[in-house]
């Protein structure tokens, strides 16, 4: 699940629960200030936490170009493939 989705998810729990409060005692909790700074900082936090959870991608993806296409493959992928045209009777399975 992506984190925009969960972010969602939280703001709509929270407008749910003032809803409710709302209607038992009348009154709104907080003001409309503090809503906005805590929207504000759950789209801080999820920009923050996917970028931070999509690094690895960029050290375990490559594109490879051929001579008449390009290619992304994992750098594993990558390694076997040239160990295979170094060596193509070597037939150990190299396991990663």
């Amino acid at each position: 699940m992506s984190f925009a989705i969960v972010s969602i998810a939280i703001d709509r729990v929270r407008t749910v629960y003032r809803l409710m409060h709302i209607e038992k005692c009348g009154k709104v909790p907080g003001n409309s200030a503090s809503q906005l700074v805590f929207v504000k900082r759950l789209i801080i936090a999820t920009y923050i936490a996917s970028a931070i959870l999509s690094l690895p991608q960029f050290f375990a993806w490559k594109v490879i170009k051929g001579e008449n296409f390009s290619q992304c493959t994992t750098v594993w992928h990558f390694e076997r493939a040239n160990n295979y045209q170094q060596n193509p009777n070597d037939t150990e399975m190299v396991s990663f």
